[in-house]
């Protein structure tokens, strides 16, 4: 009977997957960067950037934020 695997186990397998799975599709799009075939705009490639660096931030995010255990409150509109 096949061993189970622990939590720790299988977040090192499938994060790794999906982590080489980021990587090799950042390496294609680097691709998109050859001006001989593409033309683009410098506020194109702002744009583009900025919305890949907030899904990085969101989901690194939630990896790191803590349970939330505060109450709500009134008191923390006044801050």
């Amino acid at each position: 009977m096949k061993e189970r695997k622990t939590k720790k186990e299988r977040f090192e397998t499938v994060a790794a997957k999906r982590v080489d799975k980021i990587i090799t599709f950042m390496r294609l799009l680097r691709k998109c960067s050859n001006k001989v075939s593409y033309e683009f705009s410098p506020d194109q490639i702002e744009f583009m950037f900025n919305e890949m660096e907030q899904e990085l931030e969101e989901t690194k995010n939630c990896f790191l934020k803590e349970p939330k255990k505060d109450k709500f409150s009134f008191d923390k509109m006044k801050k």
